[in-house]
């Protein structure tokens, strides 16, 4: 995935892959692991949300954990 998805929009991390060698790889894959129990965590609160605000209150929480995630990732490559 990196190697094809992610160097060639940000071709620093060409340069970060040889002299991390494949720490990256595994550092890159624990912060995939991380996410994806971030989402499991949100789909079994939202599925407990018993009330309608209750629930676009998680959406929207979630929503801004997104936005700032995107930008951090945006503004770390400018």
């Amino acid at each position: 995935m990196q190697d094809t998805v992610v160097e060639p929009a940000s071709p620093i991390m060409a340069i970060v892959d040889q002299v991390f060698g494949r720490m990256d790889e595994w550092l890159l894959s624990q912060l995939i692991t991380s996410w994806r129990s971030e989402v499991w965590d949100v789909a079994i609160r939202m599925l407990e949300a018993t009330e309608e605000a209750s629930l676009e209150d998680i959406r929207q929480e979630q929503e801004m954990k997104v936005f700032e995630k995107g930008a951090g990732i945006l503004f770390q490559n400018q």
